[in-house]
């Protein structure tokens, strides 16, 4: 694993994950438990979460600690409630990756209130929730990352898909603001912007016709430079997280970095 060559950037680092049980943020909580951090992962599965428990714990060596919260993230009161008892088991925090997210497509005159409501409110009204319920405790730190993920599609035209392009279209904005707010307190807000293939890009391909696939895997052949295909989370995305975790990235805030082979060039 791609953490294991490093673990002094991250070891006794105090970590909160949201979307933890799957995907990206499953890949995050994996990787920060192997180089030597605290990790409690934050998700509305449960049985996803077991298993990553199961998988993990084995290879959590004290005083590390493992821990899963039952959350949603779009729950105000919920997800500072869930990020209190948190940090009162880490004894403090370091860092906050906003993982979870959503998506869904549709065409856009038949965007709903429901599911604009479900999107925004796990992607942009999730990762707000998040960091503010964190910010009382990263502030003393000195020393603190925020990490959020945003995406090509709030850069560039997403047919489809206008309810998650709008989302993270606003994450890219609040990131910038946030770090500007809080950078006072030595608080790093960061957002990556990631082409890597999970069950979120499964879930998006099973509802594409085979004309639609061929045309997006033709795009995606042509827009990315290394290789024409979408990465791994683990190898190409992960290594990126925890350098923007690690004090190595200390001078680094308010960036939008794309972690996707070249599809987007931010200026």
């Amino acid at each position: 694993m791609s953490a294991s060559s490093e673990p002094s950037a991250m070891q006794g680092k105090r970590v909160i994950v949201t979307g933890g049980s799957r995907g990206i943020g499953a890949a995050i909580t994996r990787d920060l438990i192997l180089a030597g951090a605290s990790v409690i992962f934050l998700d509305l599965n449960e049985d996803l979460a077991k298993l990553i428990l199961e998988e993990l714990t084995p290879l959590v060596t004290l005083p590390q600690i493992l821990h899963f919260k039952f959350a949603d993230v779009s729950n105000r009161k919920e997800i500072f409630k869930a990020i209190e008892g948190a940090v009162s088991i880490l004894g403090g925090l370091d860092g906050l990756v906003n993982a979870a997210g959503v998506e869904r497509r549709c065409a856009a005159e038949t965007i709903s209130e429901e599911e604009l409501d479900l999107v925004l409110g796990i992607n942009l009204k999730g990762s707000i929730f998040a960091s503010q319920a964190a910010f009382p405790y990263l502030k003393n730190n000195k020393m603190a990352s925020i990490i959020n993920f945003g995406s090509g599609a709030g850069v560039n035209p997403h047919p489809g898909g206008g309810s998650y392009s709008a989302s993270k279209g606003a994450i890219h904005a609040i990131t910038r603001t946030f770090a500007a707010e809080w950078g006072s307190y030595g608080i790093r807000v960061n957002s990556l912007l990631p082409a890597v293939r999970t069950e979120l890009v499964d879930e998006y391909r099973s509802r594409c016709t085979t004309e639609e696939l061929q045309i997006l895997d033709a795009q995606l052949a042509r827009q990315i430079f290394l290789g024409g295909k979408m990465g791994d989370p683990a190898r190409d995305l992960v290594p990126v997280v925890l350098f923007m975790l690690s004090d190595a990235s200390r001078f680094v805030t308010a960036q939008i970095i794309p972690v996707d082979g070249g599809i987007v060039q931010t200026r």
